[in-house]
């Protein structure tokens, strides 16, 4: 090797060996470029079995994990079932409980309407007068008898056995009711019977003509319960367009119009009954519909009845409800006078209107 070479490999940092020394240096696989690098093949050999070895510990975790994770699952799959047994058994119990709620709340209901009974049966000798203002120093069971003479009875000192006046709201602007125990039902059945009779009673027959006349009511005496009932079938009434509503002997009584059943109301069970009834549509006019749909039979529809008590509005949309329940047809009065329903019929793919003709016998 000349100085030259010498020079050349020294200005560009060349390594220069001998023939034997790189033989040597291939025969170890010494990889050397230059002279700062100091990774060998030995290094990567322990880099690899290092991260074998972490690969190693990190599956025989996951492994650990994974059994762990069963064991964990399966103790809850174990809870599970045991909670939805405890469930189904809580279940039937609560179904158990369910029924002796409603065998209790039926007994306890029959109880309360037999001590409500008892209770009116205790009363049918007492009756209650309205509408008699109070005067100045007045003795009630002189105002009783007033009321007896302006009926044509006579009542005596014998023949009433307590009476005074009941409590009133100030602001409800009406005079206190008086009630009154007779010693005898028949005693106050012959007055609620004379009441019945005379017509226009007021504080005038009994000698009050010094202010303008005002009713006076005789009524007989209701339990609480009683009266709440009769409270709930006055709003039955009213919605359900009945005609009468009047007590006797102490029982509720309903009938829609004349010549109709009587019925007599024991429960609010009973009023709930009306809901499903049809009877509010029944009187003197009768209809019989004839309807002609295209693609349909000519059929007859149905004959309806309206109470000459009940207003015509309310039995056209009471008469629109019923003719709705017609399968396949959506029904509504248009005209009330001429009673002209229109009939859609409902088809997926074709909507036709046809005309209901009606007419009036």
């Amino acid at each position: 090797m000349t100085p030259e070479d010498t020079q050349y490999c020294k200005d560009n940092e060349l390594i220069w060996r001998c023939e034997t020394c790189s033989q040597e240096r291939r025969k170890s696989m010494v990889l050397e470029s230059r002279p700062e690098s100091s990774v060998t093949y030995d290094d990567i050999f322990n880099l690899v079995l290092d991260l074998r070895k972490d690969i190693n510990n990190t599956e025989t975790n996951l492994n650990k994990s994974i059994e762990l994770c069963f064991e964990e699952l399966k103790d809850t799959k174990n809870l599970v079932s045991k909670q939805s047994e405890e469930v189904a058994s809580l279940v039937e119990l609560v179904n158990t409980l369910r029924t002796e709620n409603l065998e209790l709340k039926k007994k306890v209901a029959s109880l309360e309407c037999r001590m409500d009974d008892v209770e009116q049966y205790s009363r049918r000798e007492t009756i209650e007068i309205y509408g008699v203002p109070v005067q100045p120093g007045e003795q009630v069971l002189e105002v009783v008898k007033s009321v007896g003479r302006a009926l044509d009875i006579t009542i005596e000192d014998s023949m009433v056995s307590a009476c005074h006046r009941l409590r009133v709201k100030e602001e409800s602007g009406r005079p206190p009711g008086i009630i009154v125990k007779m010693t005898s039902r028949m005693d106050s059945e012959a007055v609620l019977q004379r009441r019945r009779v005379k017509r226009n009673f007021s504080t005038h027959h009994i000698g009050l003509t010094s202010t303008p006349a005002s009713p006076i009511y005789i009524n007989e005496s209701l339990s609480p319960g009683r009266r709440r009932l009769l409270n709930a079938a006055r709003e039955k009434k009213k919605e359900k367009l009945y005609t009468y509503l009047w007590i006797r002997g102490g029982k509720i009584l309903m009938r829609k119009a004349d010549g109709e059943k009587v019925k007599v109301i024991n429960s609010l069970d009973d009023l709930a009954k009306f809901v499903t009834e049809r009877e509010d549509i029944k009187s003197a006019d009768v209809l019989i519909f004839n309807v002609k749909v295209n693609g349909l039979e000519n059929f007859t529809v149905i004959a309806v009845y309206r109470l000459h008590t009940s207003r015509r509005a309310d039995f056209t949309q009471q008469l629109s409800v019923l003719l709705d329940e017609f399968n396949g047809k959506n029904i509504v009065v248009r005209k009330q006078k001429q009673w002209n329903v229109t009939v859609t019929t409902q088809n997926k793919r074709q909507k036709k209107q046809d005309q209901l003709i009606v007419k009036r016998l």
